[in-house]
């Protein structure tokens, strides 16, 4: 569905700037927060003076750069006339989102102090988006295709303490136990289930060189790493720029007392090089997309994986139970060994890259 919110959030901020572009005779500056490739997008950029997209998932970047956009990790300037959010399912990583985008409108020259454009699907929580947005003022309310789009302008924001609550909430914070997370990064405030039964099903013999795939804010790196002293290097990798901030700061202090060479590396392993020669290589892929990308995504990162490793490395994967990952495993690798198989996820050990 954010496909479908997307596709409205852009055709309303067309319908904006076409407005604009005839009654005003300019170029407005737009501004867009979790943007996502789209051929919408490609005609708002030609509508606008500037159009900057604001991307933290390093895949959607390179599909954003291929075709051709301007991407920042955080947009730093204001003064933009139009501001468009695609609303996520994390609700204080879009919140903090929504007070990024009422910061970009100010001082812009627009009518009404510019315009904020906000659009989720309902399944993404979009009612409850709309209540919060609606404490800071006036708002304009429309429904499609099971999305819901919200407009504010900048004169608009009556109550603008609201904005430096939702800020707050937004930012990396240590949580019990000392660990550095983020809300939006994979199971943020918590241990996945998944990831915990992997730690307890590693052997007690991991050594060499070593990646994290996937490697969120760096829980499963930390542990490894503060139970295993056989290890000279390691690599924590993930598509979320958040997450790799983060497992760069909780793995700092690891690297230096355990005297581990540690990288971090913020890349889509599906597309782009990664450090290889690994003798171990640890994966929890993602299971939040639907089925069959799901199914495709899981499978492109074990391939990942084997391409990493050297050929007599070895691969730890923890998945749900229900996906279909061993045709690709038995094709791939010269032993296929199932460890755990338990609430509702199995644990499986690869070893030996075939051919």
């Amino acid at each position: 569905m954010i496909h479908t919110a997307a596709s409205l959030l852009y055709e309303r901020g067309e319908e904006l700037l076409a407005r604009v572009v005839t009654q005003q005779g300019r170029k407005p500056r737009v501004a867009v927060i979790n943007g996502m490739v789209h051929a919408r997008l490609k005609t708002l950029a030609e509508l606008a003076e500037e159009l900057v997209v604001q991307q933290h998932r390093r895949d959607t970047c390179l599909d954003l750069q291929r075709a051709g956009h301007t991407i920042r990790r955080e947009i730093t300037e204001t003064g933009f006339d139009l501001v468009l959010v695609l609303g996520g399912k994390q609700r204080e990583q879009t919140m903090g989102w929504l007070a990024a985008a009422a910061r970009l409108l100010a001082g812009s020259s627009a009518p009404h102090g510019g315009t904020l454009l906000f659009c989720a699907a309902n399944d993404m929580g979009a009612k409850g988006y709309e209540r919060r947005l609606a404490e800071l003022g006036e708002i304009c309310v429309s429904s499609k295709s099971k999305c819901r789009i919200s407009m504010l302008h900048g004169e608009s924001v009556a109550h603008p303490g609201c904005l430096d609550a939702w800020r707050e909430a937004a930012e990396p914070r240590r949580l019990e136990g000392g660990m550095i997370s983020c809300p939006g990064v994979f199971s943020w405030d918590r241990a996945d289930t998944g990831s915990r039964l992997l730690l307890e099903h590693l052997p007690g013999d991991l050594a060499g060189r070593g990646m994290d795939l996937g490697c969120g804010n760096g829980y499963l790196s930390m542990h490894v790493l503060s139970s295993y002293t056989g290890f000279r290097e390691w690599h924590a990798v993930d598509v979320d720029a958040v997450a790799v901030e983060c497992a760069q700061q909780n793995l700092a202090a690891l690297s230096l007392a355990k005297g581990v060479h540690v990288q971090t590396h913020w890349l889509d392993a599906t597309r782009e090089k990664m450090p290889g020669n690994m003798d171990v290589v640890l994966l929890n892929p993602p299971f939040h997309k639907d089925k069959a990308d799901l199914v495709s995504l899981g499978q492109s990162m074990i391939e990942a994986a084997a391409r990493s490793m050297q050929p007599q490395g070895s691969l730890f994967l923890v998945a749900n139970r229900h996906l279909p990952y061993e045709f690709l495993l038995y094709d791939t690798f010269e032993s296929v060994l199932p460890l755990f198989e338990g609430e509702g996820y199995k644990i499986i050990r690869c070893d030996g890259v075939s051919g």
